[in-house]
């Protein structure tokens, strides 16, 4: 990953983080998260880094977007200290269907453990209740489609699933990512200007030529 790129996110995960903990009740939510399971705490702050570097791919990127999308991350997956322990490290592929059924529920969940607090607005809500739908419909909790996806939890589902590749594979970041690309499974869960967007944190925006067709 570009250096540049690298710094400017961990600035941005850092100051989010400084922002929560000035809320004792969302700092202490936090806390007892990470106290849960350190690993997700972890998933969270990386997926943190890597959603803000793709927003900064973006012409419409601005702080208060950053900063949305950085408290999003940071809570995608707070639902899931309501379910079963061994909820947490869980993946769908690898559950039931009744247990699906429940992981399933953890986006809402999630929206109603940190929605009374203030700096929880409508738009880190939408986030945190759609990082699991996919561009081409097949997601969760709703089966949301195309332009129904806000581009901004479409971004969090594409990091949330090459974060969670890279811990599972433990490649580097762009192998993983290589990996992405060549799946097409994969590709049709995101917009493709979000993995293009993607791609420009890794590489140089001149390379992006053939890449782009492989994802059009």
């Amino acid at each position: 990953v570009k250096p540049q790129v690298v710094d400017q996110a961990k600035e941005i995960a850092t100051n989010v983080y400084k922002v929560v903990e000035e809320q004792k009740d969302l700092y202490q939510t936090l806390r007892d998260f990470q106290e849960m399971d350190p690993n997700q705490f972890t998933h969270a702050f990386v997926t943190t880094l890597y959603a803000s570097a793709i927003i900064k791919q973006f012409p419409w990127q601005s702080k208060v977007t950053i900063e949305t999308m950085s408290l999003a991350c940071m809570f995608h997956d707070i639902g899931k200290t309501k379910l079963p322990k061994n909820f947490m490290d869980a993946r769908p592929e690898d559950l039931s269907e009744e247990e699906l059924a429940l992981y399933y529920q953890h986006p809402e969940l999630g929206v109603k453990i940190v929605e009374k607090n203030k700096l929880i607005n409508n738009s880190v809500k939408q986030i945190i209740m759609q990082h699991h739908e996919w561009f081409n419909g097949e997601g969760f909790p709703n089966k949301l489609k195309g332009k129904q996806v806000s581009t901004l939890a479409n971004i969090l589902c594409l990091v949330d699933d090459f974060v969670h590749l890279m811990i599972k594979t433990e490649k580097k970041p762009t192998e993983v990512l290589r990996g992405i690309l060549g799946s097409q499974e994969l590709v049709s869960r995101y917009n493709s200007v979000i993995t293009e967007n993607f791609i420009k944190v890794f590489v140089d925006p001149t390379t992006l030529q053939s890449d782009s067709k492989k994802i059009s």
